[in-house]
């Protein structure tokens, strides 16, 4: 049940970059790595690069969110405790895969 909310943020954090990225390093927000902070190029095409990706799969975590939604009202509409965990499991590794790529992607790129 929690990948729907976490796609909501992700996708308010994706069109806030989009429109209005971080102009200059801080440290304080941004899509923050050592490569990003290397130089000001880095920083800028760190942030592009960020907003892509996280719209790119945006889709992904929504429809896999009412998915695994689903399966926890079914699991507890059975009363079956395997199915609920099974939808909350589900939704924990497509959010960790969607960690884990959006910052393996933009670091490869960097």
């Amino acid at each position: 049940m929690f990948l729907l909310p976490f796609s909501v943020v992700i996708g308010i954090l994706g069109f806030a970059f989009k429109t209005s990225p971080p102009p200059e390093r801080n440290w304080w927000y941004g899509f923050r790595t050592r490569k990003s902070l290397a130089s000001k190029e880095n920083w800028v095409k760190a942030q592009v690069l960020f907003w892509q990706y996280s719209l790119k799969f945006l889709r992904i975590i929504i429809v896999v969110g009412i998915v695994g939604l689903v399966v926890e009202i079914i699991g507890l509409w059975l009363d079956i405790d395997a199915i609920i965990i099974s939808g909350f499991v589900l939704e924990l590794v497509v959010m960790t895969w969607y960690l884990f790529t959006i910052y393996w992607k933009v670091e490869k790129e960097l």
